[in-house]
């Protein structure tokens, strides 16, 4: 697996500032650009520049960039999410599945799942502060965290609609 890190010359943090990986980006793709290439080399300057692409791609979106890392250190994605937030997501999507649910219902719904989002959102950046200060032990939460954020833009998505 290609470290999307190092190809960028960036240590594995979690915190990025992403106007300066944008900067990267630019550069790095100015340089691997197949036109400014051999004909020889062109073809090996359009795979490195695809891999760019990828990586960029990857490392701007914190989530894609926590999977990354996690799939880099070996870490699983998680399977045992705690038992409340379960019962409160399958309470959810029965509501959600309620043909004649009230307007101001789903509306209050909203509400309650935009604050969780923002609470999940916290523990995400107190984790990225961690790893960055050098805390493996956030590679234990960092799973379920994820497999939260999945499941509540999945909900935050149907109430929506």
């Amino acid at each position: 697996m290609t470290d999307y890190f190092a190809l960028f010359g960036l240590t594995r943090r979690l915190e990025l500032v992403p106007s300066e990986l944008a900067v990267l980006y630019r550069k790095l793709s100015w340089n691997a650009h197949p036109d400014r290439r051999s004909r020889s080399e062109q073809a090996e300057a359009m795979g490195q520049t695809a891999l760019l692409n990828e990586a960029y791609r990857i490392l701007k979106d914190p989530y894609s960039r926590v999977r990354h890392l996690l799939d880099l250190e070996g870490i699983p994605p998680a399977q045992n999410l705690p038992a409340a937030f379960l019962g409160e997501v399958f309470e959810i999507q029965e509501l959600l599945d309620e043909p004649d649910v009230a307007v101001t219902e789903l509306a209050a719904q909203r509400l309650i799942w935009h604050d969780r989002a923002e609470v999940l959102n916290g523990q995400f950046t107190q984790a990225f502060r961690g790893w960055d200060q050098g805390d493996r032990s956030v590679l234990q939460v960092l799973p379920v965290l994820l497999a939260q954020h999945t499941y509540l833009g999945s909900i935050l998505e149907r109430l929506e609609q």
